[in-house]
């Protein structure tokens, strides 16, 4: 209970403390607002001070300043902490820092008034948004941002197109426009003042009544623009003290991210410590059970594989006995019926007859490349020092007759020499090399065939100039039976790519394919370098 009152009391003295010190210097602000006013007209009337460099220096701090506090305010809001309104006031201070930076920079002139006026307009327009409902800023997020982008095209085009700017300046005066901009700008920061020492009177929010003070300091200094002249003791008067409110709010703003941030550390600390203690017992007890989980599957799994392997080999046997021999016959009476059919005038007894032959044919030719995908595992041989060279020049060479027929032009760059299978290899290179002459254009078809070097040992390429596909089909080719074209137009059993992913990660490698519709294709796989197998 002790601990409980100690902590009421010092919350107490963290509220009220820090209020009444700015209540204290809303005070003495105004004070020397008046004071400077009144000794401006008087006896410090004729007193001029014309610093451009220190002016700059002030402003741009200023500016900083403002864009700091901004950045504060928006990692606030995520923390729940900081003022009732971090994003509007947030925004408004990005706006008015960016404005007030760029009017730092010019020299004394038009452009130099409107900077300042605008930045004050642009101010008070922002930060009268407190004025809304709390819960649409939760949805505003962005808004700093935008308002970032917006201010700087503002300053940008005021830098670049100065003719455009209202006079702002006329007979060493300022003019009806730089004074309304200012007067509304002032009007608009009492605003929001105001709303700002009501939110502070309903929630105690110090943060609030800080910003409550920032907004009155700005709206007087653009209430008292007007009586002021350049480089006059007024003009500097609300200068300094503009600077000193960016100055305190960012005193306040880092108090509070320091002590949000300590909250924040001490009570990640405690929860962390309690589901330590209360979970480190069950989590041993999970990661046991989850052990023995993985045993499980891991048995389970091997059987699994000795069953598919040992289904894999018995389907490879009927594959190549049972089912080819009666298809064998099936072909050969379709056959024995169109020589003996040949001169019958029924066209459709023809076209069954040819269709039931084509039929046979092609499942002949896809039980062959089933057993050729089932024996990639159960008939590859043992892995031996291959010229990756010869078994290129095989592949082309049982590819001779249709590569002649599409006179396509094949360059292959020097091989390496790999740990494999050399009749997997030469399969792997003639599936590549008689895919890209099947889906060749229009163009004569030209294929490279490339080797380099990498971190994944050898990368190899088959490129063609062929009619390549979309992207969002790379993974869909090297799936068994899938087909992106009709048999009509490309014939094939839709097996020739889901083999030749099967030979290159027997390997140890992986293939892929990069491709753009009528651009080509390559196909990359690699191997890994001798010796690594």
């Amino acid at each position: 209970m002790n601990g409980t009152l100690e902590n009421h009391l010092t919350d107490q003295r963290l509220r009220h403390g820090p209020s009444r010190v700015l209540w204290f210097i809303l005070a003495m602000s105004f004070c020397i607002h008046v004071l400077c006013l009144v000794a401006g007209r008087t006896w410090l009337r004729d007193w001029n001070w014309p610093q451009e460099p220190f002016h700059a220096t002030v402003e741009m701090a200023g500016g900083m300043i403002a864009l700091g506090v901004a950045w504060m305010l928006v990692s606030l809001e995520r923390l729940r902490a900081g003022t009732t309104y971090n994003i509007w006031i947030a925004a408004a201070l990005v706006g008015m820092g960016i404005l007030d930076g760029l009017h730092a920079m010019v020299q004394v002139g038009q452009t130099f008034v409107w900077l300042h006026s605008t930045a004050t307009l642009v101010g008070g327009l922002l930060f009268v948004l407190v004025w809304l409902p709390p819960r649409w800023q939760y949805r505003a997020r962005w808004w700093p941002w935008a308002v970032m982008c917006g201010a700087l095209v503002l300053g940008g085009l005021s830098l670049l197109v100065p003719d455009a700017i209202p006079e702002m300046v006329a007979n060493e005066q300022f003019t009806s426009w730089a004074k309304g901009l200012n007067i509304v700008g002032g009007v608009l920061l009492f605003a929001a003042a105001f709303r700002l020492v009501r939110t502070y009177l309903r929630t105690k929010n110090i943060d609030d009544l800080l910003f409550c003070l920032h907004c009155s300091l700005f709206g007087a200094a653009a209430i008292m623009f007007e009586q002021s002249q350049l480089w006059d003791l007024p003009w500097w008067g609300w200068h300094l003290l503009r600077l000193m409110a960016y100055s305190v709010a960012l005193w306040f703003v880092v108090e509070t991210d320091l002590r949000t941030a300590q909250k924040l550390q001490a009570q990640a600390v405690t929860r962390a410590r309690v589901a330590a203690l209360e979970e480190s017992a069950e989590e041993l007890a999970q990661a046991n059970r989850q052990l023995q989980g993985y045993v499980d599957a891991l048995s389970k799994s091997k059987e699994a594989l000795e069953r598919s392997n040992s289904d894999l080999q018995q389907f490879a046997y009927v594959a190549s006995h049972d089912l080819q021999e009666p298809l064998r016959a099936v072909a050969g009476y379709c056959q024995l019926l169109e020589a003996k059919l040949r001169d019958n005038p029924d066209e459709d007894v023809q076209m069954y007859l040819e269709h039931a032959t084509e039929g046979a044919k092609r499942m002949r030719a896809l039980i062959n490349s089933l057993l050729d995908y089932a024996r990639v595992e159960t008939r590859g041989k043992v892995f031996e020092l291959v010229d990756v060279n010869e078994a290129v020049n095989e592949a082309l060479s049982n590819l001779r007759v249709t590569i002649e027929e599409s006179a396509a032009e094949v360059s292959v760059e020097r091989m390496p020499t790999v740990n494999g299978d050399r009749e997997q290899l030469v399969q792997l290179f003639q599936n590549l090399v008689g895919n890209a002459v099947k889906f060749r254009g229009e163009k004569r078809p030209q294929i490279q065939i490339l080797a380099a070097d990498d971190s994944d040992g050898w990368r190899f390429a088959v490129r063609d100039n062929g009619i390549g596909l979309e992207q969002q089909y790379a993974d869909r080719i090297f799936v068994i039976f899938q087909r992106l074209h009709t048999r009509s137009k490309y014939p094939g059993t839709g097996l020739g790519l889901a083999i030749t992913k099967r030979v290159v990660e027997r390997h140890g490698g992986r293939i892929w394919v990069e491709s753009q519709p009528g651009e080509g294709s390559t196909f990359f796989f690699t191997l890994p370098r001798t010796g690594e197998i």
